[in-house]
């Protein structure tokens, strides 16, 4: 098991309690509407530092934010949201203290070539390795599922998506999100993209996320396009991504605790 800045085990007290107040804040805003102030709390919660939100192979404190590169489509990008710093990765990369490179581009996916940059995920892994980071969040799969039904071309670019990272990135930590839906009924071949996305992260020692679908029958988080979230749809996927990282360094750590000292 690989241990890194994300997710590891042996995790600090203070860094688990910092991932919860994270999600507590995430899910404070977005249970606000977009126009409305986030609910009072008993006392401002001050930004994580960057030694508190860092889950590494020791207990030690970071001593500087990790790096963290996003590869995605529009979703990434924050298309939808009034501003980048209202898109899910920029809402993330606050409340945990990272330092993110945003490698999202609108239209692209495992297969499909974005429209701004004519690439696919695989295609622009040589720009993630120019990020340098410490580990890479991978998100997409709604414009592969609009563009082909091809299940076959799907299972061998999302494996070779994952296993050219690793090779190229044989020290980060890889985390694959889901594949996110907007507000309508999710069609099968998503459903069908994310079992394929899982076992591919899990053949190069990566994690799956599985966020669901913060967006179904959500038409209030959508703007007037019906493809893209607004603000309070952002909020939502970084609300889902942010819990499933608390469930699955919980878990990590359970794990690790169950096994006897050597």
């Amino acid at each position: 098991m690989r241990h890194t800045p994300l997710l590891g085990r042996r995790t600090t007290v203070v860094t688990m309690a910092t991932a919860a107040l994270a999600v507590a804040v995430l899910a404070g805003v977005a249970l606000a509407g977009p126009s409305e102030s986030p609910p009072a709390v008993a006392a401002t919660p001050e930004a994580p530092s960057q030694s508190d939100v860092a889950v590494g192979g020791d207990t030690s404190p970071r001593t500087t934010p990790a790096r963290v590169a996003y590869l995605g489509d529009s979703y990434t990008v924050g298309t939808g949201a009034t501003s980048a710093a209202e898109g899910w990765v920029s809402l993330l990369d606050d409340v945990f203290g990272w330092q993110g490179m945003n490698l999202g581009c609108g239209g692209s996916g495992y297969v499909s070539p974005g429209g701004s940059c004519g690439e696919t995920y695989d295609e622009r892994i040589a720009d993630v390795v120019a990020s340098r980071p410490d580990a890479v969040v991978v998100s997409g799969g709604l414009n592969d599922a609009r563009s082909t039904d091809d299940l076959n071309e799907l299972k061998i670019e999302i494996d070779k998506t994952f296993a050219d990272l690793r090779a190229a990135l044989p020290d980060a930590e890889i985390v694959a999100v889901s594949p996110i839906w907007g507000a309508g009924r999710t069609p099968p071949t998503i459903t069908i993209m994310g079992a394929v996305v899982q076992t591919a992260v899990a053949k190069v020692d990566g994690t799956f996320l599985d966020i669901g679908q913060p967006l179904y029958a959500r038409p209030d988080l959508m703007i007037d396009d019906g493809i893209h979230p607004n603000d309070g749809g952002h909020r939502a996927i970084a609300e889902a991504v942010a819990e499933a990282l608390v469930e699955v360094a919980v878990a990590r750590d359970d794990a690790e605790a169950e096994v006897p000292a050597s």
